[in-house]
């Protein structure tokens, strides 16, 4: 009984991270620069994100921090939801993890050294 249970919790995690994934990657390709954030003023009433104005906030925020490596995060985060319905056992997660954030900031970093700015953004592509 408790190996059911902790198998249907794993399930129900796992598909809410497929689900934050999803709505992750959604907010950060419906970006606008116009929409209102944290950094921009904006006129605006709603949001052009498919999200809304946390999808706004949300993708504006990864931009400013991350950058255009802020697409990366939803990778893993679909992978883990998958391991987690299905049962996968997961090796080594400290290190995975501490391996992705080194990825994260090793793109951010090459980025930074192009000067490749998408039109019409007003972030830099490495982010801060």
């Amino acid at each position: 009984m408790a190996g059911e249970v902790h198998r249907k919790r794993h399930e129900f995690i796992g598909f809410f991270l497929l689900m934050v994934a999803v709505l992750l990657f959604l907010c950060l390709v419906s970006y606008n620069p116009h929409d209102p954030s944290f950094n921009a003023l904006s006129l605006k009433v709603s949001a052009d994100n498919k999200i809304g104005k946390l999808g706004a906030y949300t993708s504006d925020l990864l931009f400013q921090l991350i950058g255009l490596s802020a697409f990366l995060l939803p990778a893993p985060i679909l992978i883990l939801g998958y391991k987690l319905i299905f049962g996968r056992e997961i090796h080594t997660p400290c290190l995975r993890a501490m391996g992705f954030i080194l990825l994260i900031a090793a793109t951010s970093g090459v980025l930074q050294l192009f000067s490749l700015k998408p039109a019409g953004t007003d972030f830099m592509p490495g982010g801060v």
